[in-house]
C-alpha cells in the first residue's frame, strides 16, 4: 500500500475514535468542572482564565467536549466529585484517599507548596518533619491535601475557606504560618499587601512538590470515557505546540509544566 494512503487511513481512524469518545461523553451535555480561583493557575474576572484552566479547556476542546465551569469553594468541589454532583475538578494532588472516588488524568501542571511566614515576627522558620512545627499556629484551607497529615502531626491548625482569609490572618498576626503553593502565595501577598511583601518569607523545605491533575468522579457513568478523551486531547495539544504556548504565556510568573 502507498505509504501516504496508509498514513491517511491511520489519521482518519484515530480521528474517528476520538470523535466517537467525545460524542458519547457529550451526549449527556457539557461536563461540569468545579474549581475555585487560584491565580495564576485559575483566574476569575481576568483577561486570562489561568494556566490550569486554559490547559484543561484546550484539551477538552481538542477532544470535542464541551465544558461548564462552576466556581465553588475547594472543599465543596472535592466533595462534589466524591459524590458525583460534579463531573471533574482541577488541579489536585494525587492521594490514596482521592483514588477511591476519582479517576486521575495525566499531570497538567507542577506545584511546590511551602509555608509562608512574616520575617518581622519570626527570624527564620525551619523544619525537618511536621512535628517540628508544634510551636506555631497555622491557617490552612479546607479540602487541601494536608488536612490528614496535619491531624496526624497534631498541629495547631485553623481551617478557613480560602487563601485570602488565611493570608489576611497572617498579616494581622493571628497565625504564624500559611501553607500554599509558592507561586500562588506570592501572587496573593503582592496583591493583598504590596507594601509589606518584603516582610514575608517561605520555608526552605517544601511541604509537598508534585504534579497537579484533573480528577473525574467515579460516580459519573461516562467518567472513564471522559478520561480517555481528555488524555487524547492533552496529547494532541502537546504534539501541536499549543500546550507549550500556554505555558509560555505564564513563564514570567514562574509556573512550570509537569
Amino acid at each position: 500500500m502507498n505509504p501516504t494512503k496508509l498514513l491517511f487511513r491511520i489519521l482518519v481512524s484515530a480521528g474517528a475514535a476520538l470523535l466517537l469518545l467525545a460524542g458519547t461523553v457529550c451526549a449527556q451535555g457539557p461536563v461540569t468542572l468545579a474549581i475555585n480561583t487560584w491565580p495564576p493557575y485559575i483566574e476569575k474576572d481576568s483577561r486570562t482564565r489561568g494556566l490550569a484552566t486554559e490547559i484543561v479547556l484546550a484539551a477538552l476542546e481538542e477532544a470535542g467536549i464541551q465544558a461548564k465551569i462552576e466556581i465553588v469553594p475547594w472543599a465543596r468541589a472535592l466533595d462534589g466529585v466524591r459524590h458525583g454532583r460534579f463531573t471533574a475538578s482541577f488541579p489536585w494532588y494525587d492521594t490514596p484517599e482521592r483514588r477511591t472516588y476519582a479517576l486521575f488524568t495525566s499531570p497538567i501542571l507542577h506545584s511546590r507548596n511551602v509555608f509562608f511566614y512574616r520575617r518581622d515576627r519570626h527570624e527564620k522558620v525551619n523544619y525537618e518533619k511536621l512535628t517540628d512545627l508544634h510551636g506555631y499556629s497555622i491557617a490552612g484551607m479546607l479540602g487541601y491535601f494536608y488536612e490528614q497529615e496535619f491531624a496526624e502531626a497534631e498541629l495547631n491548625v485553623l481551617y478557613v475557606k480560602n487563601s485570602k482569609i488565611a493570608f489576611t490572618m497572617l498579616q494581622a498576626g493571628r497565625v504564624d504560618l500559611v501553607p500554599q503553593d509558592e507561586i500562588v502565595g506570592w501572587r496573593e501577598i503582592r496583591t493583598l499587601f504590596p507594601e509589606d511583601a518584603d516582610r514575608y518569607a517561605t520555608t526552605r523545605k517544601a511541604l509537598r512538590e508534585a504534579p497537579g491533575y484533573m480528577i473525574i468522579s467515579k460516580k459519573d457513568p461516562e467518567g472513564q470515557r471522559l478520561l480517555e478523551a481528555f488524555e487524547k486531547g492533552l496529547a494532541a495539544i502537546k504534539q501541536s505546540g499549543e500546550y507549550q504556548a500556554i505555558l509560555d504565556q505564564y513563564q514570567d510568573q514562574g509556573v512550570e509544566g509537569p
